[in-house]
């Protein structure tokens, strides 16, 4: 990602002059919108498209009646990124703990394949909850720096057994409305409202007025299911762990052959 990254100075002016509705000319409103289409094409995570879309929605409000049929064929262009097209663990896997996982892994992780790491990243279902390298969703903790903060055993160990240590930023809740529902998953604060992410990440979230809430209570269970990895092959395992302690970088020494 670090070598394709998203022009950040171009999005920072796009965003200044999304709400500007004079002297532009239509020219000058072809290329604006142009740049929504070039800057989709670099990888910025689960919500950079909708980052995109919603600059580019606040700033044909602003247009014209001429300016926005001038621009029509452009912002039609979605500028939401594709999903990964992950293909299933080969396998045969097993039921793994800490201490097979971990002899499996050694000391160190030398000429494993990027590709497929990256592609059971996806498969595994990592991806849905956790961003890495620019791709990933935001439910659980950006795994960025997994690789420096933990070893091979703390990081194998929250992957087998997720219910042991739950964190109390990304930890689940259990919801109950005055109505009598009872709703689990990580509860987040929005204003005067309640959004609760379902362990199904992808389901939307439950929208829930505050005052409709008759109580919170953390809950022992985790978001993140037990078994992940139980369908990798030890290879497999070895590609996953070496992508995500490499934060994803092709050019990384465990990738290299």
């Amino acid at each position: 990602m670090l070598a394709n990254m998203p022009p950040v100075r171009g999005i920072h002016f796009a965003f200044v002059l999304r709400n500007a509705k004079v002297g532009w000319t239509i020219e000058d409103r072809r290329r604006y919108f142009d740049f929504f289409i070039q800057a989709a094409k670099h990888p910025g995570g689960a919500s950079y498209g909708k980052f995109l879309e919603q600059f580019r929605e606040d700033a044909l409000l602003t247009c014209t009646e001429a300016e926005k049929l001038a621009v029509e064929d452009l912002v039609n262009h979605t500028l939401l990124a594709p999903p990964f097209a992950a293909t299933p663990p080969q396998g045969p896997g097993r039921k793994w703990t800490t201490p097979e996982a971990v002899a499996e892994l050694g000391q160190k992780l030398r000429k494993r394949d990027f590709d497929k790491g990256r592609n059971l990243y996806h498969a595994t279902g990592c991806a849905k909850c956790h961003r890495l390298a620019g791709e990933g969703g935001a439910i659980g903790p950006d795994l960025s720096t997994a690789g420096k903060k933990f070893s091979f055993t703390d990081l194998v160990d929250a992957i087998v057994q997720p219910n042991r240590v739950i964190s109390d930023q990304y930890g689940s809740h259990q919801v109950v409305t005055a109505d009598g529902e009872i709703l689990v998953g990580r509860a987040v604060e929005i204003g005067n409202e309640l959004h609760v992410y379902l362990a199904d990440v992808n389901a939307k979230p439950v929208v829930l007025n505050k005052q409709d809430i008759e109580s919170i209570t953390p809950s022992k269970v985790s978001q993140m299911p037990e078994g992940l990895i139980d369908s990798l092959s030890p290879d497999e395992l070895r590609d996953l762990i070496a992508y995500i302690t490499t934060a994803g970088d092709r050019r990384a020494i465990e990738f290299k052959q």
